[in-house]
């Protein structure tokens, strides 16, 4: 997990890391360039300006550092559009895919490409292209407040899953969450982070910092400015503690309990059949799908949290000429996070991807690509959509039917078929495969 420090850190950040962009992309440019040209002073006068605000942005169009920044973030943008839309897609058009686990996961993933469309584009040309906000003073406030709710959405949502499958393995004779409950607490999620998020909204606006290229060319930076310091450090506590400390203690207390559960405890008596290892291994698959997206959450994130921390501590720091293209790799690091996920949904969920293979097949482009695919796909496809599985059980055969394997099945009818069948050992079974 990490925190979001994006918004409520210290305006002396943005400024320096702005002002310090400017002399690095400058340095590049007069060493590959015949001119001595100057930024921010004349020759014979060291404090009045020269620069022509039109040709700054002509100068840093020519740096590595700037076609660098494109390139790298034109991937993540493209990869995570499409990826998260694939996935709200396969999820939607299959009445098999619609489970509880997988609307939490339409969540993160509208939520990431939400993300996408708001932080990377503004967040990229105002940082790293233009060192300026030229969008204006609403898309200022508004754009600030969606980049704030996004983060606070995904700790809220990864919380909310852990529970889930924390009740359903630990108390699976209690009534199971229902997909009208999911969409209740999704909705209750959104609506409790755009409360969280608010002051972000009220705080944010356009300035101008007190430097001389902003002032000479009237350009603004977005930030937030608060008139009561205390108010700010009392925010900036309830924001670390509501985005990260809350949902670091739960996830590891969820995941945890249910780790010792799956992993630790075994059956008694006769109880270990083949039926139970194919859900013990369903379940430890499922698990494991959304531990790693939490670490790969946590990995993406942390190192943003930690520069800014540290700059906020050490002003000094922000003046070395390497600051900016280590911020620039930890701010691309976060910003990736959203293509990470649909890449573990197709890897660790044979569900996923079997949806992603039969999309892929019907784009003409990518039909020699997924041509390879097909006979691990038939396997796959036969083990999830199998009619009739057999079971021995005291020399007698147990015929099992599965009609429509689902990713979460109802524990409590789960266990009342075993208790029939451990009566009766030549009645039918009907078990449903459980991710």
């Amino acid at each position: 997990m990490s925190m979001y420090f994006a918004q409520d850190s210290k305006m002396e950040f943005h400024e320096q890391l702005n002002v310090n962009l400017t002399l690095f992309i400058e340095h590049e440019y007069s060493e590959s360039s015949d001119k001595n040209y100057s930024l921010l002073s004349a020759p014979n006068n060291p404090v009045a300006p020269i620069f022509n605000c039109n040709d700054m942005e002509g100068v840093m169009a020519l740096s590595l550092f700037r076609n660098s920044v494109i390139t790298f973030y034109s991937i993540v943008f493209i990869t995570s559009l499409l990826g998260n839309g694939l996935v709200c897609y396969v999820v939607l058009i299959s009445q098999k895919m619609k489970t509880v686990t997988n609307f939490f996961i339409i969540n993160l993933s509208t939520n990431d490409v939400l993300m996408t469309l708001f932080c990377v584009p503004f967040s990229v040309s105002e940082k790293f292209l233009l060192q300026r906000w030229p969008f204006g003073n609403s898309l200022c406030h508004i754009v600030s407040f969606i980049q704030a709710v996004s983060v606070f959405v995904s700790a809220y949502t990864l919380v909310a899953i852990s529970i889930d499958r924390y009740m359903a393995i630990l108390w699976p004779l209690r009534p199971r969450m229902t997909i009208g409950h999911a969409k209740f607490i999704i909705l209750t999620i959104w609506l409790t982070a755009m409360v969280t998020a608010a002051p972000v909204y009220v705080t944010t606006g356009q300035r101008q910092p007190d430097d001389r290229f902003y002032q000479f060319c009237e350009f603004y930076i977005c930030g937030e400015e608060w008139k009561d310091p205390d108010w700010k450090t009392a925010y900036s506590i309830l924001v670390a503690f509501l985005q990260y400390g809350v949902p670091l203690v739960v996830l590891v207390f969820t995941y945890t309990s249910i780790a010792i559960v799956v992993w630790a405890k075994q059956p008694p008596g006769e109880a270990e059949n083949q039926r139970d290892k194919r859900m013990a291994k369903s379940k430890r698959k499922m698990i494991k799908m959304m531990v790693l997206v939490v670490i790969v959450y946590t990995i993406c994130w942390l190192p943003l949290n930690i520069v800014q921390i540290i700059a906020d501590w050490f002003p000094n720091l922000q003046q070395l000429k390497g600051f900016p293209v280590v911020y620039f790799l930890v701010h691309w690091l976060a910003m990736s996070h959203p293509c990470y996920n649909p890449f573990i949904y197709c890897w660790m969920n044979s569900r996923f991807r079997f949806g992603f293979y039969t999309v892929f097949r019907k784009i003409p482009v990518l039909k020699k690509f997924v041509k390879k695919y097909d006979k691990s796909n038939m396997m796959t496809s036969q083990a999830l959509h199998s009619d009739q599985v057999y079971f021995r059980t005291n020399s007698r055969s147990i015929r099992c039917h599965s009609k429509k394997p689902d990713m979460e099945t109802d524990e409590l009818e789960n266990h009342r078929f075993l208790e029939k069948s451990a009566r009766s050992s030549n009645q039918f079974l009907t078990v449903e495969n459980r991710l």
